[in-house]
C-alpha cells in the first residue's frame, strides 16, 4: 500500500464553488479505478474557517502500480492542465482502517507529527495500531490511515468523519477538510506498468 496526496493553495478570491463543482461532475471518474484503496476530494475553505482556500485530494492506493497507472492516466493530465502538475507526497501506511461505510464521511482530519531521530520506530508503529483499534471504536469515524513521510520523517494521521467532531479546531500541525466526494477502486487487474 502506499498513500498520497497533492495539494493545491488557491487565492482567497478564487471561487471555491468551482471545486466543488468539478468534484461533482468528475469524481465519479475513479470509482472502480484498479489498484485505487480509495480516494478522497478535500477541500478547505476560508468560507467554512481555514486558513487558506486548498483543493488537496488524498488517495490510498493498493499498489504502486494503481498509483502509476494513475498518473499515465487522461484523468491526471486533465488536472495539469487546469492547476499545473502538483508536487505528490507519497508516505508509507502504518495503519489502515476502513470501514463500509467509507462513502459517508463529510469532513477528513490531517494531523502532522514531526519523528525525530530519538523515537523508536518499532514503538511508532505499535503506538499507531493501537490509535487505530480505538478509531474503530468510533462511530463517528469512518477511516483511519495513519502513514509514515521517510523523507521528511513526519507521521500523518488521517481521521475521516460522517460529521465534524466539535472538539476539533484547525491549528498548526492540523487540517481539517471538507469531504466533496469519495471515489472506491475496483478490486480488477491492474495492468503493469
Amino acid at each position: 500500500m502506499i498513500a498520497a496526496q497533492y495539494s493545491f493553495t488557491l487565492p482567497a478570491t478564487f471561487p471555491m464553488s468551482d471545486i466543488e463543482t468539478r468534484v461533482r461532475n468528475l469524481g465519479h471518474k475513479l470509482d472502480s479505478f484498479p489498484g485505487l484503496g480509495f480516494k478522497a476530494y478535500l477541500l478547505s475553505t476560508q468560507q467554512a474557517g481555514s486558513k487558506i482556500n486548498r483543493y488537496a485530494p488524498f488517495y490510498l492506493w493498493k499498489s504502486e502500480t494503481g498509483l502509476v497507472n494513475f498518473l499515465k492516466s487522461d484523468g491526471f493530465r486533465g488536472l495539469e492542465d487546469s492547476f499545473g502538475r502538483p508536487q505528490v507526497i507519497q508516505t508509507l501506511p502504518l495503519t489502515v482502517y476502513t470501514s463500509d461505510q467509507i462513502k459517508q464521511a463529510t469532513f477528513a482530519v490531517r494531523d502532522s507529527i514531526p519523528v525525530y531521530p530519538d523515537n523508536a520506530l518499532s514503538d511508532l508503529f505499535e503506538q499507531e495500531d493501537t490509535l487505530g483499534s480505538l478509531q474503530k471504536q468510533d462511530t463517528n469515524c469512518v477511516a483511519y490511515v495513519a502513514s509514515l513521510d521517510t523523507q521528511g520523517w513526519e507521521l500523518q494521521r488521517w481521521r475521516f468523519y460522517r460529521e465534524q467532531p466539535d472538539e476539533i479546531q484547525e491549528c498548526e500541525n492540523m487540517v481539517i477538510y471538507q469531504v466533496g466526494n469519495i471515489s472506491i477502486g475496483s478490486e480488477g487487474n491492474e495492468s503493469a506498468y
